[in-house]
This record gives structure tokens, C-alpha cells and sequence, in this order.
């Protein structure tokens, strides 16, 4: 009989506690703020690299190539998009390129950077920017030959990634 009747008193307290007219109860408290997400642009890269003197093939007739492979160059972005390239030439100043005796050229997964100097050109710091086609689409106004303009217009943050 006891059991019967805690059955009972169970069936009653569940039954008995759902609203007749089928409406959901009160929302509860809204939670704390979270933390601001990382400033920046999913469409964008930005990446600094080194070629060292022995990085650089001899290719023939005064020319040379240093390359740089880097699975960010999809064939989307060959195909879409464009890749900016910079030297280096001081505390943070970048030369598009082509600039002087260098130039370049992308493949998919790889930059090849082409120097007509005559001489092996030794170290140099090299700047890339990844833009998808999305992007380009929209930044008809950019002077991208200009890093600092590039930088400013796509909020792009100083990260070495090798």
C-alpha cells in the first residue's frame, strides 16, 4: 500500500507541475559578457620569411631563385585571389616587389622570388600578404604597392609565422 500510494504522490507532483496551457516558463538570467574575439581579417595573411645565401639557386645568366613554400597559396588564391609580395629594406620599411632586381612569381603552395642582380643577394627579409578573391573584390581603392596602406586598411598584425 505504501508503494501504491508514493506512486501515486509521484504521478501527481510530475503531472501537476506542467503548466495547462502548454506555454514555456520564464526565460532565465542572461550570462556574463565573454571576451572579445582577436581583431583581424579571416581573408587575410600576413607573412614575413627569410631567404638566407644559401637559400638561392643560380639559374643561369646573373639570375637567381629563392622560394618559399608556404599550403596558405591554394590554388584558390592563385586561381582568385593575389599574393603581395615585400622586401625589406630597414626597421619596418617593405618594397613591393617587383622592386629593383627581384621579382616573383606564385605557384600553387610556393612564391618563387627572382633576383637579376648578377650576384647572389644573400639574406634578404621578405614580406607576403594573402588576399582571397573575396577580398580584392572589394579593396579596389588600395594602393598595394604601399605596405603601410596595405597594413592599415586590412588591420594586419606583425606575426612572423615561418
Amino acid at each position: 500500500m505504501k508503494k501504491i500510494t508514493m506512486i501515486a504522490i509521484s504521478l501527481m507532483v510530475i503531472l501537476g507541475g506542467c503548466a495547462k496551457d502548454g506555454k514555456d516558463g520564464m526565460d532565465g538570467m542572461n550570462g556574463a559578457p565573454g571576451a572579445d574575439g582577436k581583431d583581424g581579417n579571416a581573408n587575410v595573411e600576413n607573412i614575413n620569411f627569410t631567404l638566407y645565401s644559401y637559400d638561392w639557386e643560380d639559374i643561369g645568366d646573373g639570375w637567381y631563385l629563392g622560394e618559399y613554400t608556404n599550403s596558405l597559396i591554394s590554388s584558390e588564391i592563385v586561381n582568385d585571389g593575389a599574393v603581395l609580395a615585400y622586401i625589406s629594406i630597414g626597421e619596418d620599411t617593405w618594397l613591393a616587389i617587383p622592386f629593383g632586381y627581384y621579382s616573383f612569381a606564385i605557384t600553387d603552395g610556393e612564391i618563387g622570388i627572382y633576383y637579376s642582380g648578377g650576384e647572389n643577394p644573400s639574406t634578404q627579409n621578405f614580406k607576403i600578404v594573402i588576399l582571397a578573391g573575396s577580398v580584392m573584390s572589394r579593396s579596389k581603392d588600395v594602393d598595394f604597392s604601399n605596405y603601410q596602406e596595405v597594413k592599415t586598411v586590412f588591420n594586419l598584425k606583425e606575426e612572423i609565422k615561418q
